[in-house]
């Protein structure tokens, strides 16, 4: 059910990308250092929203790989605590006389 979800959302993306480049098909020139070169509006807006996509994604990247980190350790604590306390339920209780 989650994998025909994913597909669904690529697919409405991609209906939504080809009807944005079919209403923005004019030439924009783009000046930079070493030129210029003419591309569709639609591509600059596309490609500038994957490039801040990406580099997003490389910078939650350095916070979130620690936390993983973290949370993996404290997954194994609570685990060797569990069975610590599974361990002392089974030990029977005697009486200290």
């Amino acid at each position: 059910m989650i994998g025909f979800l994913k597909l669904l959302f690529v697919i409405v993306i991609v209906a939504i990308g080809l009807a944005f480049h079919s209403n923005n098909t004019e030439l924009v020139t783009i000046n930079y250092y070493l030129g210029q070169t003419e591309l569709s509006i639609s591509f600059l807006v596309i490609g500038s929203i994957l490039i801040g996509a990406i580099l997003g994604f490389l910078t939650s990247f350095g916070i979130i790989l620690p936390l993983r980190r973290e949370r993996s350790k404290l997954k194994k604590s609570v685990k060797t605590a569990e069975q610590e306390v599974s361990n002392l339920r089974s030990i029977p209780l005697q009486d200290a006389d």
